[in-house]
């Protein structure tokens, strides 16, 4: 049975050569989804919780309810949202970014599909991403040895 593992939040891609999305990455033991950050997301994020609480849900796309939710509930929720299944990643390699010199945190899977996401500094959790794509039998390389 498919379960979600992790969820990134917050991350994003290139879409094309001037555009990017922002999406939250549901890793689970069959497949990693991009679930597109949208208006509606983040409207459903303040609804749900109020305040300045609800505003940070709402701008981390409320990615907490997706350990809550059905794979397939996920990948329907926008039709912008699409999957890598993990049969077709060859690899994921992690860089840990750094706020000092403006660098990202970086997430590539390499593959049949290669992309590359990336996240504010620090905003990754590099110990739990390893762990889950570990769980679901795929390599991890990268992300440093202190990190956490």
């Amino acid at each position: 049975m498919e379960k979600v593992l992790y969820v990134v939040p917050n991350a994003s891609y290139k879409k094309g050569f001037l555009s990017s999305a922002a999406v939250n990455l549901v890793i689970t033991n069959e497949r990693v989804i991009a679930a597109h950050i949208t208006k509606e997301t983040i409207a459903k994020g303040k609804e749900k919780a109020g305040g300045i609480t609800g505003y940070l849900a709402g701008l981390a796309g409320y990615s907490e309810r997706y350990y809550k939710m059905e794979p397939s509930e996920i990948l329907e929720e926008t039709e912008e949202n699409f999957v890598i299944p993990m049969a077709d990643i060859k690899e994921v390699k992690i860089k840990t970014g750094d706020y000092e010199g403006g660098k990202m945190d970086e997430l590539e899977i390499k593959g049949r599909r290669s992309i590359k996401f990336k996240a504010d500094p620090g905003s990754m959790n590099v110990k739990k991403i390893k762990e889950a794509f570990k769980a679901a039998g795929v390599k991890v390389k990268g992300g440093g040895l202190f990190s956490i």
